[in-house]
């Protein structure tokens, strides 16, 4: 009896283990499907509109400045006048300015009839010294032969010499009145100039918009005295607008010039807007993140795609400066690679890349070498053929020769936006290719 026993429990023993073998149902394991596709390699970052420049509206001169309408938000054309100033004083100078020109025209023209006269006296000085002197050599001529007296010669020298003198005198007469000319001449060019200061001050009594654009912040309100520089408003060119985020520097030496963006985001709507990388700056800078970790990050300009963006208002869709987007930055792509899905990645004990590939139902623990790398994809270049079954997030406790039973198979996840296209150089360090900067 004991032995029927024995007998009777070997056999369940033995029909469980057979069982458990050939008709116990798998772990239950989603997969996808190794497949060939394009896959780019890329760097997402939070971001921030701004404007490229700032144009300030500011006081031309010292004065009074007169009320002004404009608001923030509000449109202006290059030219528009958008502030005035109390112009009462500028015309008062003006005028002042005006009458004194007028004055100066006025001594000028005085002292070029003067100058006339005096050059004529000059001539009339000469024709007299000439006769007295010719007169002077015949008396003197006639001494000998006693035909005239001491007394006649003696007259005719002194004629001679006031003749002379009377010369020079008007000579320097001249010359005085030819230089009060010239300093009656310099004064009205400082009034010329001076008037064309004053009328020049009253035409900024207008003060105009330097740029197209829209009223980005108003500092004056009401009538008030300021001084010639103050602040009135600040401009802004909706058009030019443009997107800077602040890159990690190992990231941002991977960025090709002219590299393809995307910037998405809510406050972008569901589909992405195309850009490109305008400028990277050369000098990093220090920042903490939120975790307290120091990080060298470097500022990056990018810049809308014209014809996107414009078909993108016309849709009723504004942004303005300092709103928070983010964006992708391609540094990689390859049009036709072997991928699986970047969740069925995990780190083996030697701390390479490995996957689990269902291979008869059975999970096999594969080692990868991997190219590009992206928060959705891998590119895998040794480990992997295409169609191989891969198991998508697997659990810890999963081996290698586990019986495995696999739910609907589902083709390799794609990427979640459309691609960023563009082309760019392969990366080198799958590691760290494609994986998002820290926010900080």
């Amino acid at each position: 009896m004991l032995r029927l026993a024995v007998v009777v429990v070997g056999l369940a023993v033995l029909g469980g283990i057979v069982w458990q073998i050939g008709f116990a149902p798998g772990v239950p394991v989603d997969v996808a499907t190794a497949a060939v596709g394009p896959i780019e390699e890329y760097i997402e970052e939070r971001a921030r509109t701004a404007w490229p420049e700032v144009y300030p509206v500011t006081m031309p001169l010292d004065g009074r400045i007169q009320p002004f309408t404009l608001e923030v938000g509000d449109e202006v054309t290059a030219g528009q006048v958008v502030a005035r100033m109390d112009a009462a004083d500028l015309s008062t100078d003006r005028s002042a300015a005006l009458a004194q020109l007028d004055q100066f025209r006025f001594l000028e023209k005085r002292a070029q009839n003067t100058l006339a006269a005096a050059q004529a006296q000059v001539k009339a000085a000469a024709a007299k010294l000439e006769y007295s002197s010719e007169e002077f050599a015949r008396i003197t001529k006639l001494i000998s032969s006693k035909a005239v007296t001491e007394s006649e010669a003696g007259q005719s020298r002194l004629l001679e010499i006031e003749s002379r003198i009377e010369l020079q005198q008007d000579s320097l007469t001249v010359e005085a009145i030819d230089a009060i000319q010239e300093a009656v001449l310099i004064a009205e060019q400082d009034a010329e100039e001076k008037l064309r200061q004053k009328e020049r001050d009253l035409g900024r009594a207008e003060i105009r918009a330097e740029v197209d654009g829209v009223v980005v912040s108003r500092r004056v309100w009401g009538q008030q005295f300021l001084r010639a520089g103050d602040t009135l408003m600040e401009l802004g060119q909706p058009r030019k607008l443009e997107v800077e985020a602040e890159i990690l520097t190992q990231d941002a030496v991977r960025i090709p010039p002219g590299a393809a963006v995307q910037i998405f985001g809510p406050a972008v709507g569901d589909v992405p807007l195309p850009a490109r990388v305008h400028k990277i700056y050369p000098q990093g800078f220090t920042k903490v993140s939120s975790l307290g970790v120091e990080q060298q990050r470097v500022r990056v300009i990018i810049h809308f795609d014209p014809t996107a963006y414009a078909a993108w208002q016309a849709a009723g869709r504004s942004l303005g400066a300092d709103y928070r987007v983010r964006v992708r930055i391609l540094t990689a792509r390859s049009l036709r690679s072997l991928t699986v899905p970047r969740a069925a990645l995990f780190r083996g004990v030697d701390g390479g890349w490995q996957v689990f590939v269902v291979r008869d139902e059975v999970a096999r623990q594969v080692s990868l070498k991997l190219g590009l790398l992206n928060d959705q994809l891998a590119e895998v270049l040794e480990g992997l053929s295409e169609g191989d079954q891969v198991i998508i997030a697997p659990q810890s406790s999963l081996e290698d020769g586990t019986l495995v039973e696999t739910q609907p198979v589902r083709p390799a996840l794609t990427e979640p936006v459309p691609p960023i296209g563009g082309a760019g150089p392969a990366s080198a360090d799958p590691e760290t290719a494609g994986s998002p900067a820290t926010d900080g």
